[in-house]
């Protein structure tokens, strides 16, 4: 067998980076993997990689030589790499020599050359030279310069150490698209792609305009694949036409799940989506739901470039009728908000809204508001979105701030001001990916309105299988005298993750949870937080990950249980 590698002798590179090269696997600390077989010749092919990985990054003259260490039985192998790096080349020189005939403004060239990470006096490798010739020729293609030629090479001298680069560069002639055209469409009416071009015929070519056209005419959702491709038509022709290739998809989906949560029991939803309803793009989506907790449907209608072409508005509609833990409802919700990017990953969103609620099924001492309620707000915050993936992330960062000021000006029965916010980062180390998350919310009433005028359905709760788990859904926080949840003004929660791989589609979490309600407005005590900790599994499925959580309370209260199971699909967080 196979236990592990060792390496001697390195320097300019590390154990990662090395076995990142080599086709041998040393033993696994999982008990369910099978250990790897010692195998002599994949070991010299592993030989061979390590060298060129070496020259690959400017060590041409390294030597590597192989031992192999048995434990006493001759049943586990560990292989010693001896390395010799010897000296790196470094760049003498780097000449680069512009076509006369030609003419490229100046500072277009010193910019282009700025970029360049060969430089002279640096370590030679292959991989730097051949990103700085893709750098330089990329930056011709975006400054209207596609049929640039580059000629030349680079010569080593490994007796002296010494490299030395000559280019020869012709960057051709700026280049005009000419017509556009589009091939693929039989739904989808040609004016609505026209709509998202970034370019136009008679403009200069620009490399990153085509791309972001591209992507552009995807983001509409109604095309499988999109091609925007600028060739020329002839040689020497400094007029290139520019074709758009798309495939089309079904504008409809229909799509019908079911499932089973600790918290909603047995869940089903239908959902229905039009991504090109009555034309121009615009997107329909119907969706109903039934669990224990929630029977509804909900509908939404998006417009995308309303009232501008950054701008996307949506009306949505809600029918519901809620049984949760702390109350009865049923809801009857509607708005209008309007999204638009405010640069790199962040995005703003305001709108109105009003919730028509009529709560029943409290306890009579509790503090909760029965009856009906109106409430009418304005809906306003930013949000902040790097994650590598949205459902289940490893890398990257989403962040959301909210306010919602309601009024009896506006329509409101109850004057208050809500706000929340919520933070989640994940990073990956090594095998593991760490994931945390600190939610906070708030509620402020104002005006003559108070504590017993906010209805239950717009009251903070916590506690359950997406928040602290250990307590049951709803349950961290005020109770009423039967035990009920009461919800509260001001919520306050972190969560941190471990989660690993276990064998195929098998993975777990260990994790850590804190949590606390109150009932009065910006009251958070970190000293009072409840906490809980545990873990739990994770098995991918087509139709998602299903999950199976153990949380222990830490600080339990009196007459609360210790911990709760929970299953339900999908990551906490």
């Amino acid at each position: 067998m196979l236990e592990r590698f060792r390496f001697e002798g390195i320097e300019a590179l590390t154990d990662e980076e090395l076995e990142s090269f080599m086709l041998s696997r040393s033993a696994s600390m999982k008990p369910w993997i099978s250990d790897p077989r010692y195998d002599e010749f994949l070991v010299e092919e592993d030989l061979e990689r390590l060298v060129d990985a070496y020259r690959a990054n400017g060590y041409y003259e390294a030597e590597i030589t192989t031992s192999t260490e048995w434990n006493e039985e001759h049943t586990r192998a560990t292989v010693v790499f001896h390395v010799a790096e010897g000296e790196p080349v470094l760049l003498e020189s780097l000449e680069v020599a512009w076509n006369p005939e030609a003419p490229v403004d100046a500072s277009l060239v010193a910019d282009l050359e700025s970029r360049f990470r060969l430089v002279p006096g640096a370590i030679f490798s292959l991989a730097t030279y051949r990103e700085t010739r893709e750098t330089l020729l990329a930056g011709l293609a975006d400054a209207g310069r596609p049929a640039a030629l580059l000629e030349g090479s680079a010569n080593l001298d490994l007796d002296t150490s010494r490299a030395r680069v000559a280019w020869r560069i012709d960057p051709g002639p700026e280049i005009t698209l000419g017509a556009i055209t589009l091939t693929g469409l039989s739904r989808v009416a040609e004016s609505l792609v026209r709509r998202e071009l970034l370019i136009a015929e008679g403009e200069r070519y620009a490399r990153d305009a085509l791309l972001a056209t591209e992507r552009a005419i995807y983001a509409l959702g109604l095309f499988r694949t999109v091609a925007v491709r600028a060739s020329a038509p002839a040689a020497g022709s400094d007029t290139w036409p520019v074709e758009i290739v798309v495939e089309e998809r079904s504008p409809r989906t229909l799509r019908v799940g079911v499932g089973y949560g600790t918290e909603d029991e047995f869940r089903g939803q239908v959902s229905y989506s039009h991504r090109n309803f009555l034309g121009r793009a615009r997107r329909l989506g119907i969706t109903g739901k039934a669990s224990s907790l929630v029977l509804g449907v909900d509908t939404r209608i998006t417009q995308p470039r309303f009232p501008d072409a950054l701008t996307e508005a949506t009306i949505y509609t809600s029918f519901l009728h809620e049984t949760p833990p702390a109350y009865d409802s049923d809801l009857v919700l509607a708005g209008v908000g309007f999204e638009r990017p405010l640069g790199g990953p962040w995005l703003g969103f305001a709108g109105y809204r009003f919730e028509w609620g009529d709560v029943t099924n409290t306890t009579v001492a509790s503090n909760r508001v029965t009856g009906e309620t109106l409430l009418s707000f304005f809906r306003i915050g930013v949000r902040r979105d790097t994650l590598d993936d949205s459902l289940n992330p490893s890398a990257g960062t989403w962040f959301e701030f909210s306010v919602e000021p309601a009024g009896t000006a506006i329509g409101s029965d109850v004057d208050y001001v809500r706000m929340r916010a919520e933070v989640r980062a994940f990073a990956p180390l090594g095998f593991l990916v760490a994931a945390a998350r600190v939610r906070a919310g708030t509620l402020q009433p104002f005006a003559g309105s108070g504590r017993t005028d906010v209805p239950a359905f717009k009251l903070f709760y916590s506690g359950g299988s997406n928040s602290v788990r250990g307590f049951k859904y709803q349950h961290l926080g005020p109770l009423d005298a039967q035990g009920q949840p009461e919800g509260g003004l001001t919520l306050g929660e972190a969560n941190f993750e471990l989660r690993f791989p276990i064998w195929r589609s098998l993975s777990g979490v260990a994790f850590v949870d804190a949590g606390q309600v109150s009932s009065d407005p910006f009251d958070l005590r970190i000293g009072e937080f409840l906490a809980s900790a545990g873990g739990g599994l994770r098995l991918r499925t087509p139709v998602g990950s299903v999950r199976l959580d153990y949380g222990r309370l830490l600080n339990r209260p009196p007459g609360v249980d210790s911990g709760r199971f929970y299953i339900s699909i999908g990551q906490a967080f």
